[in-house]
C-alpha cells in the first residue's frame, strides 16, 4: 500500500513506476493468503491451534492480511475480486474465532471462540485499518458498508476494551468474560503468551502493542469522511462524534 500510495502522489515529472512492479513482485513472490490460507477449507484452523504455531496462524499476521486482497485491488484487474477476498478473510476469522467484542481471538495465535481465550491489542488495530482500507477498494457498496461496520464495531467495543481511559496503560491480550487483569497468572488459559499477558501495564508481555495501539483511534478519525469532489458530495463512514470543515465541497462548510 505504501508503494502505491508514494507512486500515485508523487510529482507528474517523477518517474516511479518501479515501485509498481517492485509491489507487483512482493505480491506475487509473498505469501498467498487467499489461497492457501482464507480460501483453503483444508489449511485454515477452525479451532483454536494448540500446536505447530507458525507464521499463519499468528493473530496479528492474519489481522495484517485480511487487507491482502484490498492492497492489490489497486492493482489488479478485477478490483471486485480483490476485495472480495479481504472480506472472505474476515469472515472466516470471525466465523471460526470471532468474540463478541467483535475482534476474533488471538492470544498471539487463532484462538476459537471460547470467550475465555484473549485478543491482542495489535490484533484489534490491525484490523481496524485492513478493514478500513477494505471499504475505500471496494466498487461495490455492500461490501464498503460490511467491512465499516466491521471496523467500527471494533472501535467502540473492542478498542477501548484493551486500552486505560488515560492510554498510558494497556493488557497485552483482552478477553470477553473477563473479570479481573492480575500478573503471574499462572494458571492461564491462552496457549503461548506470558504470564503477566492480562495484566495492565506500559509493556506487559511483550512492546509490540505498546508501539503499535497509537495507529488506532488516528487513522480512524482519518477515514471517518471523503470529499467525492466531482460530485461535491461528503461521504462519512461511520456515524461517530466527530466533526469536519470541508476543503473543496462545499466552500469550508462545518460538519
Amino acid at each position: 500500500d505504501a508503494l502505491q500510495a508514494g507512486e500515485e502522489s508523487c510529482s507528474p515529472h517523477t518517474n516511479l513506476s518501479w515501485l509498481l512492479r517492485f509491489a507487483a513482485d512482493l505480491h506475487s513472490k509473498g505469501m498467498a493468503w487467499h489461497t492457501d490460507w482464507f480460501g483453503n477449507a483444508s489449511a485454515f484452523p477452525r479451532t483454536a491451534v494448540r500446536s505447530g504455531f507458525n507464521s499463519w496462524t499468528h493473530g496479528v499476521n492474519n489481522a495484517q492480511a485480511i487487507k491482502h486482497g484490498a492492497v492489490w485491488a489497486r492493482q489488479s484487474d478485477d478490483a471486485i475480486a480483490s476485495t472480495a477476498q479481504s472480506l472472505q478473510a474476515w469472515r472466516v476469522l470471525m466465523q471460526h474465532h470471532g468474540q463478541p467484542h467483535g475482534a476474533f481471538a488471538a492470544d498471539e495465535h487463532l484462538a476459537g471462540v471460547m470467550p475465555s481465550r484473549g485478543t491482542e491489542l495489535c490484533v484489534v488495530v490491525e484490523a481496524m485499518w485492513s478493514l478500513a482500507l477494505t471499504a475505500q477498494a471496494s466498487l461495490e457498496d455492500s461490501t464498503a458498508v460490511e467491512s465499516l461496520d466491521a471496523a467500527e464495531q471494533l472501535a467502540i467495543n473492542a478498542l477501548p476494551g484493551g486500552l486505560s481511559d488515560d492510554l498510558w496503560s494497556h493488557p497485552y491480550l483482552q478477553f470477553s468474560n473477563a473479570f479481573e487483569a492480575r500478573p503471574d497468572t499462572v494458571d492461564h488459559v491462552w496457549a503461548s503468551d506470558g504470564l503477566n499477558a492480562g495484566m495492565y501495564g506500559l509493556a506487559p508481555n511483550y512492546e509490540c502493542c505498546t508501539s503499535n495501539f497509537h495507529q488506532g483511534y488516528p487513522k480512524l478519525v482519518a477515514n471517518l469522511f471523503f470529499e467525492a469532489i466531482a460530485d461535491q458530495m461528503v461521504i462519512v463512514s461511520m456515524w461517530l462524534p466527530s466533526s469536519l470543515k470541508t476543503v473543496k465541497v462545499g466552500g469550508g462548510a462545518l460538519i
